[in-house]
């Protein structure tokens, strides 16, 4: 008997730092999310850019963050093929539509040109 309520109050214990983890995380979570947008769309790039990688890291699939990530670093980086890359996968969904000129910018610092030109042209 004393085993089972003791059982219970552990499984309760646990339950509960669980949820409350889960919480702490998802607070954590929503600091770095609005931190970052408040940065983005402030246009500070550079101090944007550690929020936006940590969202992406966390959210990979996530086109908001595959934008916001290819931006930061077109604007405060030589990592223009990175940039590059995640522009284009942001590109196939629901993204504003200025990805169209990230990405001409990309592909002019890229040398491609003729693509530069396509992507200006949307």
């Amino acid at each position: 008997m004393v085993r089972k309520l003791l059982g219970t109050i552990v499984c309760g214990i646990l339950l509960q730092s669980a949820a409350f983890q889960t919480f702490a995380q998802n607070a954590k979570v929503d600091s770095i999310r609005n931190q970052g947008q408040i940065l983005f769309s402030g246009g500070d790039f550079a101090k944007a850019l550690p929020y936006s990688e940590k969202l992406l890291e966390l959210f990979p699939s996530d086109g908001k963050y595959l934008y916001q990530t290819g931006v930061c670093l077109l604007k405060q980086t030589r990592q223009t093929d990175r940039a590059y890359a995640l522009l284009m996968r942001a590109s196939q969904m629901d993204v504003p539509v200025q990805v169209y000129y990230y990405l001409g910018v990309a592909c002019r610092l890229l040398y491609r040109f003729d693509e530069a030109i396509d992507y200006f042209r949307r």
